[in-house]
């Protein structure tokens, strides 16, 4: 099981998750993924832990986030090419933040850890994750307490940093102006929606008004990249909408 992120802010957006939850074998009532969806997308026809096949519902938000299989990924890329067909919005799927142990052997077996980072530090490499996605993914502008290693795999990613005190001075200029408090350590919903997603995004990625002391890396498959701790960054995949979109990073001390 993995942990899937899906942002789905338009009314459009959320019919295509209706329509791939009906592409979805209703009869087979045991299947993980249709657990999986049915406890997330329609927890308003869920009684008793049953769903309620005769309620069409998809929860009113934007953000989604759950475990499924590791599957699920492969039929939400499938049918992205139906909904294409008929000029319907694809699905935006991320799994984001998995640890690479949680990935079969097979597929840990083809990320071993970076030779570089075993003999920095401490050499306590302490966490790792893949970012495996389906363009356009986005990671809102946060700070880790560690350093990370961060290597893309496939397709294109843009990084937008900013140093500890400039990226400091400016989460906390949003938060004050939300009347909220955060250390921008977690990727938390309220990052990934509503209020605080735009606020983010527009502080960072909009140009007309980009920060002071901003920096941008474009990194390409095979590229790597060492993010210092308490740098501020935030991530964007480009390319075509639907595009496979792979990253790995590992956290050390």
């Amino acid at each position: 099981m993995v942990t899937y992120e899906i942002y789905a802010p338009s009314q459009k957006q959320k019919d295509s998750l209706v329509m791939f939850r009906d592409s979805l074998d209703r009869d087979i009532h045991d299947d993980p993924i249709a657990r999986s969806w049915d406890n997330c997308f329609n927890q308003e026809a869920m009684v008793d832990g049953v769903l309620d096949e005769t309620v069409n519902n998809i929860v009113n938000r934007d953000f989604y986030r759950f475990t499924a299989p590791l599957r699920l990924f492969n039929k939400i890329y499938h049918f992205n090419k139906v909904l294409l067909s008929m000029g319907l919005p694809r699905i935006s799927v991320y799994i984001a933040q998995c640890s690479i142990g949680d990935l079969p052997k097979t597929l840990q077996d083809d990320l071993p850890t970076p030779e570089i980072i075993k003999f920095v530090g401490k050499g306590d490499i302490y966490d790792s994750s893949i970012w495996l996605g389906l363009v356009p993914t986005y990671t809102p502008l946060h700070r880790d307490p560690n350093p990370n290693f961060f290597c893309q795999l496939s397709g294109n990613k843009v990084l937008r940093l900013m140093l500890p005190k400039s990226g400091d001075a400016l989460f906390g200029e949003i938060q004050a102006k939300m009347e909220k408090t955060g250390n921008g350590r977690l990727r938390t919903e309220d990052m990934m929606q509503g209020e605080e997603r735009e606020k983010l995004h527009n502080a960072v990625w909009g140009d007309n008004n980009a920060p002071a002391g901003l920096f941008e890396v474009v990194l390409e498959p095979g590229d790597s990249m060492f993010i210092p701790a308490h740098y501020w960054h935030s991530v964007k995949s480009v390319g075509w909408d639907g595009e496979v979109n792979c990253s790995v990073n590992w956290w050390f001390r």
